[in-house]
């Protein structure tokens, strides 16, 4: 029924996937989990609790958002299973993680900083400027940090020094709160955002786009599409997303799969369900260029996916 894609069952206790260096697949949550591609699993670690979607270091370890009953904390996880916690001293809303190519951890603290966490466990901050409110963190392939604010995308240059990126043509006519909401850096040094679908209620009810930022500065509408979501890069400078089902709508629709490269019409693959509706939770893509997905349905219930 759905040829080319590989089920498995679910791990118990997991909510992330993530791709190490070495292309393995694991899957995080309060166990940590190699997924092998026939869907073989190989414990790493119990009882990290995994908290939001985790990164890995150069070195193969993965840094894990966690909590404890008083702060926040990041748990290193090396690949032979010994955990390392790293106390953050609150409770600081850990958002997105990035390993930058010093080997340090880059993390969104809060809406006005920007937390460093460095090979050795020390922990130090960049803040922000307070128009700034970092969506998600990305790292070029030049090494470059970036990030979204609203509708600019932004390169850290330093710890006070930014460039800032914007054109505000891919929003007209689009409700006034409308803004990127993903952010994923291309093989190629292109960056790819989203911009969402309004819902009807917004009078406005434009639909989603994908957006590439190339090297010389300029930004590209590659793709105006319903409902984008679930940004992924792959190795070969494409992207891999998922094609949600459009607010306000109500019927026996499911997610769709979506593949695109630059300047190329885009494919398309139906996800494997056994009933609707189909919710697609994550999207993560090995270093074969295979998409992964975590999905539940009411019939099949949850599962992870991969593409073949």
């Amino acid at each position: 029924m759905f040829p080319g894609w590989s089920v498995f069952s679910t791990p118990a206790a997991g909510s992330f996937l993530a791709v190490a260096p070495d292309g393995s697949t694991w899957f995080a949550g309060e166990d940590i989990v190699k997924i092998a591609i026939n869907g073989r699993l190989t414990l790493v670690a119990s009882g990290v609790k995994c908290r939001a979607k985790p990164a890995f270091r150069g070195d193969g370890a993965l840094v894990c958002p966690g909590q404890s009953a008083t702060e926040d904390v990041l748990q290193i996880v090396e690949p032979t299973g010994r955990v390392e916690t790293v106390s953050l001293g609150t409770f600081v809303g850990v958002g997105s993680l990035i390993a930058a190519p010093d080997g340090t951890i880059l993390f969104m603290e809060s809406q006005t900083r920007l937390g460093r966490l460095t090979q050795d466990g020390v922990v130090t901050h960049i803040e922000l400027p307070p128009a700034f409110v970092p969506r998600a963190l990305a790292v070029a392939a030049d090494g470059a940090i970036w990030f979204i604010a609203g509708r600019t995308l932004v390169r850290l240059i330093g710890d006070r020094t930014y460039d800032f990126f914007r054109d505000d043509a891919l929003f007209e006519r689009r409700n006034p709160g409308t803004v990127f909401s993903a952010l994923v850096a291309g093989s190629d040094g292109t960056l790819w955002l989203t911009i969402p679908t309004e819902n009807r209620t917004s009078q406005y009810h434009r639909t989603g786009a994908i957006v590439a930022f190339t090297p010389d500065g300029s930004f590209h509408e590659e793709l105006v599409i319903s409902s984008p979501t679930l940004l992924a890069a792959a190795p070969d400078a494409s992207v891999w997303f998922i094609r949600d089902i459009p607010p306000g709508f109500f019927g026996p629709d499911t997610p769709t799969l979506v593949h695109l490269s630059r300047q190329s019409e885009p494919r398309e693959f139906g996800v494997p369900y056994g009933f609707w509706p189909v919710t697609v939770f994550e999207l993560a893509v090995d270093l074969h260029g295979r998409p992964w997905l975590r999905l539940t349905d009411p019939i099949a219930g949850p599962r992870i996916a991969v593409l073949r």
